[in-house]
């Protein structure tokens, strides 16, 4: 498509159809779009470099994704809007969001930066790498496993306001940012982190921020190696949370918790606590 005569898709999918082996550059359309169901792409590439158009755009259900390569420069390169019960494996993706999509799993695969929007709920990242941040946002009910989540500049994860009963297990979230920690929790009830790494060597691990209630950190290791007011673990204005058998550490800083404005209980649980004061 270098004269940019593609409008709609360069592949256009309606149902019962296999795509494979297949490369499509476009400009001003999406790549690859996958309607209906029962569809199968596998071992193809889709590149677009344009807004705001995905490279790959998913809008049906129960369709096979594996071994795709997806890149979008300046907008969304794999976008799943209602969208229910798609497979994705095995793939290497830039710029993804899942928006008013169900039921979906993205597994086994590499990710730069992934989003998951209001009225997406029952979706699953797992076994998969992320370069960048994952950000819920009004999202419920899904759940990540076995990810290992790298921000170099500013979160790794952002739970936001009405995003609800959702899992975190099995990972790693790591940040280097002095301004951010490495998972966020704002307006975001209800959430299960489990058995999980979450680190930020020059700011705090993780926060629970205002209104964040319900919230639960279990079995989990939370580190920072930041002096002056960073703490591994930051609770302002959040209710109810409970955070049990993990360990919290920062050696250098002031604390290794730090409670400020609490606007109704919290639990620290069998968790230890390491800091220089």
């Amino acid at each position: 498509d270098g004269a940019a005569g593609i409008y709609l898709a360069g592949i256009s999918l309606t149902g019962l159809d296999t795509v494979s082996y297949s490369s499509v550059t476009v400009q001003n359309a999406m790549g690859v779009e996958v309607l209906g169901s029962s569809n199968t792409v596998s071992y193809s590439s889709a590149t677009n470099s344009s807004f705001p158009y995905a490279a790959f755009h998913v809008a049906g259900s129960f369709n096979t994704i594996s071994r795709v390569t997806v890149k979008n420069a300046n907008s969304y390169g794999f976008y799943i809007s209602n969208g229910n019960f798609n497979t994705v494996s095995f793939s290497s993706m830039t710029g993804n969001l899942i928006r008013a999509a169900s039921g979906n799993v993205i597994t086994e695969s590499f990710l730069s930066a992934a989003q998951i929007d209001g009225g997406s709920y029952g979706n699953t990242i797992s076994l998969s790498t992320i370069t960048g941040q994952i950000n819920f946002y009004g999202a419920s009910s899904n759940t990540l496993s076995g990810l290992y989540v790298f921000s170099a500049n500013g979160l790794a994860a952002a739970l936001d306001s009405n995003s609800n009963y959702n899992t975190i297990s099995q990972s790693t979230m790591t940040s280097v940012s002095a301004g951010s920690p490495a998972i966020h929790l704002n307006g975001a009830s209800s959430n299960t982190i489990t058995g999980s790494f979450i680190s930020n060597s020059l700011g705090s691990a993780a926060k629970f921020d205002t209104n964040a209630s319900y919230n639960t950190i279990s079995r989990s290791t939370m580190t920072s190696n930041a002096s002056g007011n960073a703490a591994a673990l930051i609770v302002y204005a959040a209710s109810f949370n409970v955070i049990t058998q993990s360990y919290i550490s920062n050696p250098p800083g002031v604390g290794a918790l730090a409670v400020i404005r609490i606007s109704g209980p919290a639990a620290l649980r069998m968790a230890r606590t390491t800091a220089t004061s």
